[in-house]
């Protein structure tokens, strides 16, 4: 699922705009027709055999009644990069993309924004909604009528019960879990393999302690299996 048929051009040239590029070009068949990059971290002017163009004068070359965009930047400063970037491609008069892998299991009213990303293996049950520019790495489950607010990052395998609200520019690592109606403030982070059982205020870190090293080396350990 992606919005629009025309050409796209992605923001960045990162891992995340690979991943885009392979996920719109290999899975929905959407031309990519170049990259883009601020002039100042402009290092090649190819990117998988595909033009990269200053961000500057991208509509010179690319213009938005022709040409989509997608930014396709990841969490970094609790994804304000990512929505800075977006308000510019929208300011010089580009519709952004979004898409929903074909593998995800995703109901057919889905209020979906732009500039989303949903990967293979997430369920997204009725009555729940994605704000713009949220990233659903592979394999998380967001219950019924739960919301992510614009621009979050949700890693992989996170839980979301029904009614569940999760506040705009929060980041969820892997294995998270969230039980219902519990509500998460903006700006978040929230650690890896966390449980969060009740609401969380604007700004705050929850952050699970990691499995302890064990005292007994590994090849001790392997003699007990």
């Amino acid at each position: 699922m992606t919005s629009g048929r025309k050409p796209l051009v992605i923001f960045g040239i990162g891992e995340m705009a690979e991943l885009a590029h392979f996920y719109f070009n290999g899975e929905a068949g959407r031309e990519v027709a170049a990259f883009t990059v601020d002039a100042a971290y402009l290092r090649d002017d190819t990117f998988h055999r595909t033009p990269v163009v200053p961000f500057e004068t991208v509509a010179q070359s690319f213009p938005p009644s022709d040409f989509d965009m997608f930014v396709a930047i990841g969490y970094r400063d609790l994804n304000q990069k990512r929505s800075e970037r977006c308000a510019m491609a929208i300011q010089r008069g580009y519709a952004l993309a979004s898409f929903v892998s074909s593998k995800a299991d995703v109901w057919s009213g889905l209020a979906l924004g732009a500039n989303c990303f949903v990967m293979e293996g997430n369920v997204v049950q009725p009555y729940s909604r994605l704000g713009d520019g949220v990233v659903l790495g592979s394999g998380n489950l967001i219950s019924h009528h739960a919301t992510v607010e614009e621009y979050c990052y949700l890693a992989a395998r996170v839980v979301l019960g029904g009614a569940v609200r999760v506040g705009h520019h929060t980041f969820l690592g892997l294995n998270v879990i969230v039980r219902e109606n519990v509500k998460i403030g903006a700006g978040c982070l929230v650690g890896a393999g966390a449980l969060v059982l009740k609401d969380v205020s604007d700004g705050q870190a929850l952050l699970a302690e990691a499995t302890p090293v064990s005292p007994m080396p590994a090849a001790r350990v392997r003699g007990l299996l």
